[in-house]
């Protein structure tokens, strides 16, 4: 099983998808961070689930709401990194 980690740019990103939300509806916004976090982490079983993106790079969509967030991914050979996370509307 390899080590899921979380760039810079993801941790960025978590605290801003929970600043978003946590002003309108504060539950909804700690729910969707554990999911996600969760759902990152469940890719240390599962790397090859998502789908290809670009040579290295995977996206997983995580359901929640209704347009979901969108997880992506590298697989390395002792890691899994978290590049980026977005919400499923968001321009990216």
């Amino acid at each position: 099983m390899r080590a899921v980690e979380f760039s810079e740019k993801a941790r960025r990103d978590l605290s801003r998808l929970q600043a978003w939300l946590a002003p309108m509806a504060p539950a909804a916004a700690e729910r969707a961070v554990q999911t996600l976090i969760a759902a990152a982490r469940s890719l240390a079983d599962f790397p090859e689930r998502g789908s290809h993106i670009r040579a290295n790079l995977r996206e997983l969509i995580v359901p929640f709401g209704s347009a979901g967030y969108v997880i992506h991914y590298e697989v390395r050979p002792r890691r899994i990194l978290i590049a980026r996370i977005y919400h499923g509307l968001e321009d990216r």
